[in-house]
């Protein structure tokens, strides 16, 4: 959102405006399309195939037919956000994790948000070492044990996932929201605004966030693995609540039900 802040990206512009390279079997699909889960795009991590580059997995998207005419319907899938990364260091003219950093993490003083750069080559894996980074847990029931469980996010899927942080760190960033430090209220605004379908109705999804109501009024967020993190927050209240756990279990309205106890005791 800060490059459509700063004018350098239109949501509603044709994706090919900006990278005129792409299919033009593409050409009607726009910005809004990737960040809303509503391009068409194939669902490249579906594929299971280990791509060695955010240009390979482009390559293999591309190679193939849309799935759905962009804009018809929302579906969630891995390749849209691919396409988001080669925007994003396309129009700045910088690598997404170094475009990151300038644009958000440095400016708040994010000092624990970090992505781990996992690599794998055949049976090896190796990963930064990210200071008191929790160990993730999955419960197996028929072992009635815990068990250490991890997962490998690609750097292409980086726009999407994999991104280590603390609630203190988190905390900085709704409190730059809340203030508009960040990003000036109409862009927000713009953020917390579900797209609309080619059919006129509403997508769950705004830019990135999946916007919905909550005792009436707008709620956003969104949840994430491989442990449950999730996030709630009603912006025209100023609250947010951030629930980040070390286990393995989708409970996907967990904040919402803190989000609950909070609001009846005020």
């Amino acid at each position: 959102m800060t490059l459509v802040q700063d004018e350098k990206l239109d949501l509603q512009q044709k994706v090919r405006h900006y990278l005129p390279g792409l299919p033009q079997t593409w050409d009607n699909m726009k910005v809004i399309d990737l960040v809303a889960h509503q391009s068409g795009i194939t669902d490249l991590m579906a594929l299971k195939i280990n791509f060695p580059s955010l240009q390979s997995a482009l390559d293999t998207a591309t190679a193939r037919p849309l799935d759905f005419e962009p804009g018809s319907k929302t579906v969630y899938a891995g390749g849209d956000y691919a396409v988001v990364m080669k925007l994003i260091e396309s129009i700045s003219g910088m690598e997404f994790q170094e475009f990151l950093q300038k644009s958000l993490l440095e400016k708040l003083d994010m000092d624990h948000t970090v992505f781990n750069n996992m690599e794998q080559d055949y049976i090896y894996r190796f990963c930064d070492i990210i200071p008191y980074a929790t160990t993730v847990y999955k419960w197996e029931e028929r072992q009635n044990k815990q068990r250490i469980f991890s997962m490998m996010f690609p750097s292409w899927t980086y726009t999407s996932g994999g991104l280590f942080s603390s609630v203190s760190d988190l905390a900085k960033w709704v409190v730059a929201l809340d203030k508009n430090t960040l990003l000036k209220p109409e862009f927000s605004e713009m953020m917390w605004t579900p797209a609309r379908l080619t059919n006129g109705q509403n997508s769950p999804f705004g830019v990135g966030w999946i916007v919905d109501s909550h005792n009436g009024e707008k709620a956003t967020g969104h949840s994430g693995g491989p442990a449950l993190a999730d996030i709630v927050r009603l912006p025209d209240k100023k609250i947010t609540v951030i629930f980040l756990t070390n286990q393995l279990e989708l409970r996907p309205f967990l904040a919402m039900r803190v989000l609950d106890l909070y609001l009846n005791k005020e």
